[in-house]
């Protein structure tokens, strides 16, 4: 400090740490935008692709059929499919990891090693269901939704 303010004096010092504070605010928030500039991927892409899966996936498909249209190739953006660690008969995909957690999960509810309800929610909270996904698709009126999984209504 003693070497700042011989060089600077107090009013530069004192300048110097109330602009500080400015600058990184500043860079805290335009580190999000920048990310979103640089990025080599245009954010609706990946939630094209998981529509266009969402709608290519027939019900009462079986888990392989899934892994097999993900190794197809033709949903390159789209993670790798994984059971839900809440419940061993959920499936789930995934888009690429989006600022706030936004980006749209596919949940895929098996029962007796047959898809019967397909669900899109969003990263941050399995219960919020993005706008512009399409409403949830069960093969039966009767097929229970998990508890983690119901829209909350505000």
């Amino acid at each position: 400090m003693k070497i700042l303010t011989r060089k600077l004096g107090w009013r530069g010092v004192s300048l110097l740490l109330g602009i500080l504070p400015i600058v990184l605010v500043g860079m805290y928030c335009l580190v999000p935008i920048a990310g979103r500039l640089l990025s080599n991927r245009r954010p609706w892409e990946p939630r094209a692709q998981l529509f266009a899966f969402f709608v290519e996936l027939d019900l009462r498909a079986e888990p392989e059929d899934v892994e097999e249209l993900i190794q197809s190739g033709r949903y390159p953006l789209l993670g790798h499919p994984q059971y839900s660690s809440r419940d061993a008969g959920v499936l789930v995909i995934a888009t690429p990891f989006e600022w706030d957690a936004h980006n749209w999960v596919l949940y895929l509810q098996f029962d007796k090693g047959l898809l019967v309800a397909k669900r899109i929610r969003i990263q941050d909270t399995a219960r919020v269901h993005p706008s512009g996904a399409p409403d949830d698709e069960v093969a039966q009126a009767d097929v229970p939704c998990p508890s983690w999984l119901e829209i909350r209504r505000e």
